[in-house]
């Protein structure tokens, strides 16, 4: 039997933002090598990873991973508008965010982590990019992918709510 597994942040639909407000712009999110595969991974050992072929991404993550970041980025706050860079998007945004995720996976622990960094650039100043390293990681109540796949979720928000804190403690956007 092959399980398939979604984000859910990744299916969620919100309001768009009719407003004026300041635009955010998911520039990129690059992973590490193994998440790219389309099977779950499971890190059995500190230097050791089992990528599944049972269970596996029913969408693949470096498309998955930008859509829920961008749905609990929306969740999280509406002073921004949130986009991800495709050539619909026309707009010079005033914030750029990039995504380097080097670790988001269940360990045989009971754990799941999510790490990596993330730089945020300021388009209309002279402002140097602020690169913050991030590391999060939770307690499985339960065991299987299923389990792990909604701390994941979890996991994407946390850091979705990190680019919010950091974006409101070194950036002033006005019109």
């Amino acid at each position: 039997t092959i399980n398939y597994y979604m984000l859910p942040a990744a299916t969620q639909k919100h309001n768009v933002v009719t407003k004026p407000v300041p635009s955010l712009l998911i520039e990129h999110i690059e992973l590490s090598d193994y998440l790219t595969q389309p099977g779950l991974v499971l890190q059995t050992s500190p230097n050791k990873m089992h990528i599944s072929k049972s269970n596996l991404w029913a969408e693949r993550l470096d498309r998955a991973l930008p859509k829920a970041l961008q749905n609990s980025l929306h969740q999280r706050s509406d002073q921004y508008s949130y986009h991800l860079n495709h050539p619909a998007h026309t707009r010079q945004p005033d914030l750029r965010v990039r995504l380097r995720v080097d670790s988001l996976h269940p360990t045989t622990d009971g754990l799941v982590i999510a790490s990596g960094r993330y730089q945020l650039t300021m388009a209309k100043a002279q402002n140097k990019p602020i690169i913050k390293y991030f590391y999060f990681e939770r307690t499985l109540d339960d065991d299987g992918y299923e389990a792990s796949v909604k701390e994941m979720d979890i996991l994407i928000d946390l850091i979705a709510q990190d680019i919010l804190h950091t974006v409101q403690t070194h950036f002033t956007v006005s019109d």
